[in-house]
Formats: structure tokens, C-alpha cells, sequence
């Protein structure tokens, strides 16, 4: 039963992870394009990918709460699924983290 719950979590993350792509190309894009032009806004930016990600993976915990039981696993699962939503703010502050190494 547990190699079926994590495989299960497994399976999910990484469809969630596969439709974030698009995403994090770009919240990436939109970043380099803030460094070159306005630097003063690509916090700002990475402050709305955070957001982004607690209000997707919020709402998906939420939708999923009631039919999981309440249950510890279902507060660990919520929390893994925020991962992959996580993924979009982690590539804009990599290509923050980058252009701020060069120039």
C-alpha cells in the first residue's frame, strides 16, 4: 500500500511539474527581460511567482482536502504538491541569482 501512495504522489508531481514548464520558461524570460531593463522590479516579479505558486497549490490543496479524510497524509501530500507550483519562483531567482553573478 505504501509503494502505492508514494508512487501515486510521484505520478502527480510529475504531471503537475510537465504543465508548470511553460510556466517557468517564462517567469524566467520575464526575469532576464526585468535584470536587463528594470532591475528595481525583479523582485517585485519573484514576489508574484511566490504568490502564484501559494495560490495555485493552495486552491489544489484545498479542492483535494475533503475527499483525502483529513488526515496527516493529506497535509504532507498538500505540501509536496506545492512543489512543482514552487518550480516557477525557483527559476526566476536562478536567472536572477546568474545575471546578478555576471554583471
Amino acid at each position: 500500500m505504501t509503494q502505492f501512495i508514494v508512487s501515486w504522489i510521484a505520478g502527480n508531481m510529475l504531471n503537475l511539474f510537465i504543465h508548470q514548464i511553460p510556466w517557468i520558461i517564462i517567469a524566467c524570460i520575464v526575469t532576464y527581460i526585468l535584470c536587463i531593463k528594470i532591475p528595481k522590479y525583479v523582485n517585485y516579479f519573484i514576489i508574484i511567482c511566490v504568490i502564484y505558486g501559494v495560490i495555485r497549490g493552495g486552491y489544489l490543496i484545498t479542492t483535494l482536502y475533503p475527499y483525502m479524510g483529513g488526515s496527516l497524509f493529506t497535509v504532507l501530500y498538500g505540501i509536496l504538491l506545492l512543489i512543482p507550483y514552487f518550480t516557477v519562483f525557483l527559476g526566476a531567482l536562478l536567472v536572477k541569482c546568474i545575471y546578478n553573478k555576471r554583471h
